[in-house]
């Protein structure tokens, strides 16, 4: 009897442990320790799930109304796809970060180049592919979809900055711990520079020797020291310092010398003086003060009363000749009379 009781318990038991791994034709599966593999006697994950023999296959994880997808296709590619058209994908909603070819992300998604060279992060649109490239120098590229294309940085308000975590302004590019710094603009031959020096002095210079550099070239005005142009293309608070200078000044007061100029006579320019503390057509103390003068303008005026003058000097030297020959009239009949006593 002892016999057949031991025969029964060991049949049993044997019959217990395939249970516990042959899972064939069965619609639920519970593993309380190791693994369970999906087409697989010995899986080595928690779930292990292999494509066998076949080709790609699916991992479906259904919900009330949708199935989501886990892909992997017969080239050993994997995509992971929600349960409808557009529907969103997530990634450790719950917090932490998330690692591509990185198991110690630092960041909310940390994308490593692993051990090969540089790689590209490629962010699909409807027809264009755009690029977040790093190289195996380490340097990083970005370019939009197709070419000539256009890269916009935080385009919903707020700054950007460059070595530089606390922008104060939508640019904000500072020298870091370092000396001087250079920003160039590179066009299709040459490279123009804005230079920030170790004493603080900016500097800006075009793409060559002897460049032009323009500034405000699509209208509006330009301030130095001043954010008040008052309507003036150049406004400049504080001395100016050149080797020349050219006005375009119009009209020149070449008129003066037509002989339809309307010359005051010198008792009205006396009088005007007089009455007014200034020469005719020129501005006031005051209005110098208030408004600054034209260059052009007053060079031009300067010129007509130089022009003036000279007319004055030559009536007068007219008038002493006239003087000068009455003068020897008389002297010679002064000299006659004499004789003639």
């Amino acid at each position: 009897m002892k016999k057949i009781i031991l025969s029964i318990v060991t049949l049993l038991s044997a019959i217990g442990l395939h249970a516990q791994h042959n899972y064939d034709n069965q619609n639920t599966i519970y593993s309380l320790n190791g693994n369970v593999g999906v087409r697989i006697t010995s899986p080595g994950a928690t779930l292990d799930v292999p494509r066998g023999n076949a080709g790609g296959g699916t991992a479906m994880f259904r919900g009330t109304n949708r199935i989501s997808h886990f892909n992997f296709s017969t080239n050993e590619d994997t995509y992971i796809r929600g349960g409808k058209v557009n529907s969103n994908v997530f990634l450790n909603d719950n917090g932490g970060n998330v690692g591509v070819r990185n198991t110690n992300p630092q960041a909310t998604i940390d994308v490593s180049r692993g051990n090969a060279g540089g790689g590209t992060a490629m962010f699909r649109g409807t027809n264009r592919t755009s690029h977040f490239s790093y190289s195996i120098d380490e340097h990083t590229y970005i370019r939009g979809g197709k070419l000539n294309s256009n890269v916009f940085l935080n385009d919903n308000g707020g700054n950007v900055g460059i070595r530089n975590t606390s922008p104060i302004a939508t640019l904000d590019v500072s020298r870091g711990n370092a000396g001087g710094g250079t920003a160039m603009f590179r066009g299709t031959n040459r490279t123009s520079h804005f230079s920030y020096s170790t004493d603080e002095h900016t500097y800006i210079r075009g793409g060559k020797s002897n460049s032009s550099v323009f500034l405000n070239d699509n209208g509006g005005n330009v301030g130095i020291g001043t954010t008040n142009t008052r309507g003036y293309k150049l406004a400049v608070n504080g001395k100016i310092r050149a080797k020349e200078i050219v006005v375009e000044a119009s009209p020149w007061p070449d008129f003066v010398f037509k002989s339809n100029y309307n010359l005051l006579p010198l008792k009205e320019v006396a009088k005007h003086i007089k009455t007014k503390g200034h020469l005719p057509n020129i501005p006031t103390e005051n209005e110098v003060h208030q408004n600054g003068i034209s260059l052009g303008t007053m060079n031009a005026k300067l010129l007509q009363k130089i022009e003036e003058l000279t007319l004055y000097t030559i009536q007068q030297e007219d008038q002493l000749n006239s003087l000068q020959e009455a003068l020897k009239t008389v002297q010679a009949e002064l000299k006659d009379l004499k004789k003639q006593h």
